[in-house]
């Protein structure tokens, strides 16, 4: 009988230690693939930027404070036409695609995974919604420069990501294009172009625990808002640890009152309906200790606002 139990609880061991690194093996290749776009034959590999993604066993959140991009732009002339693939043959149930111009400044001094990383939340951005599939042409007209090309993409099965690429435009010779005119091939105007959040004010603009806050602009959803802080320098390598309120209301679109708590959420809700369910990994994030500046930003179903600086002290 001793002999017995002996054996048993070795095999035991094994199978456990087996079933936990499986487990970790599995939380740490939780990522999206990448997307790719084609530009007269030449493709890139997207960089990849936040997600909420799951595979069958597990799900996992990651939130970028900026967003990544490969380290060489495509050259392309004006007008052109770009192929976009995304990495799965389910069409997303939203999509959208985002024009901003930069320049070297707006590169922030990280390198983290070859990418180059830029810090574009300032910068006026062109917001569309493309067709709802997994592969399409879509035709710029831009005025020559340097553009980041954000793409925002939402499945029923896999979760959400987002992904940067980077374009250089050339002068062809011609007469300048446009200023950023974007028709993306059998393009149906988006309608809610107008609601993307906008911060115009936050009052008090530094308090303690406790502080009653209101933030004023425009884009706000009735409920499901949430105000992140961004609680890791910018140029933090990987994740950026961005804490939440969560599920905040708007009444009129244009107001959201909160109280600043002691602790933050990880993830902005809601998650994405996914089979196995979405589960946030992390929670109870604190702020730091002393008095500390925080850019401030409002995330819903319209996307992400621009930052506003809040002063804590602890």
């Amino acid at each position: 009988m001793k002999t017995k139990i002996k054996i048993l609880i070795p095999g035991i061991i094994t199978v456990f230690l087996i079933i936990i690194s499986g487990y970790l093996i599995s939380q740490k290749e939780i990522e999206p693939p990448p997307a790719i776009l084609k530009i007269d034959g030449k493709e890139q590999i997207s960089g990849i930027g936040s997600y909420c993604w799951t595979d069958t066993w597990n799900a996992l959140c990651a939130d970028m404070g900026e967003v990544p991009t490969a380290q060489e732009p495509l050259i392309a002339g004006s007008p052109f036409t770009a192929l976009l693939r995304l990495p799965l043959n389910e069409p997303p149930y939203e999509l959208r695609f985002d024009v901003i111009r930069v320049d070297p400044e707006n590169q922030i001094n990280l390198s983290a995974r070859g990418w180059r990383w830029w810090d574009i939340w300032h910068l006026q951005t062109k917001n569309f919604t493309l067709t709802l599939e997994p592969e399409q042409d879509i035709e710029l007209s831009l005025e020559p420069g340097l553009y980041v090309l954000s793409i925002g993409a939402w499945w029923t099965e896999k979760g959400s990501a987002s992904y940067g690429f980077l374009v250089e435009v050339q002068s062809n010779g011609t007469d300048a294009a446009p200023a950023i005119t974007v028709s993306p091939v059998n393009q149906t105007p988006p309608s809610n172009a107008s609601t993307f959040p906008t911060i115009i004010a936050i009052q008090p603009d530094a308090g303690t625990t406790g502080t009653k806050v209101v933030i004023t602009g425009a884009g706000f959803t009735a409920r499901d808002n949430n105000v992140a802080f961004r609680l890791a320098p910018e140029d933090s390598p990987g994740t950026s640890k961005v804490g939440y309120i969560n599920k905040l209301v708007s009444s009129d679109g244009r107001t959201i009152e909160f109280v600043i708590p002691e602790f933050l959420g990880a993830c902005a809700f809601p998650l994405p309906k996914t089979t196995p369910i979405t589960v946030c990994p992390l929670s109870g994030l604190k702020f730091k200790p002393g008095t500390q500046t925080y850019p401030v930003f409002v995330v819903n179903k319209n996307g992400s606002s621009n930052c506003v600086n809040f002063t804590l002290s602890r």
